[in-house]
């Protein structure tokens, strides 16, 4: 199982392209866990399986 490093800058670009939406529909929307999501927003985790890391990345690209 390969892990991705979450770095400051990741973290912040999830901050800022989640604007208003609550940590529960910004998990459904990405379908990743929303305790991970909530980890990873609050700093309290620092790698993510590569397949979480590609559904959040798609999330902050989208339009």
């Amino acid at each position: 199982m390969k892990y991705v490093q979450i770095t400051q800058g990741f973290r912040n670009d999830l901050i800022s392209k989640k604007a208003m939406l609550t940590v529960q529909e910004l998990a459904k929307r990405t379908e990743v866990n929303r305790w991970t999501v909530s980890d990873i927003l609050n700093g309290r985790r620092s790698q993510v399986k590569q397949d979480t890391y590609k559904k959040l990345v798609s999330f902050i690209e989208e339009d």
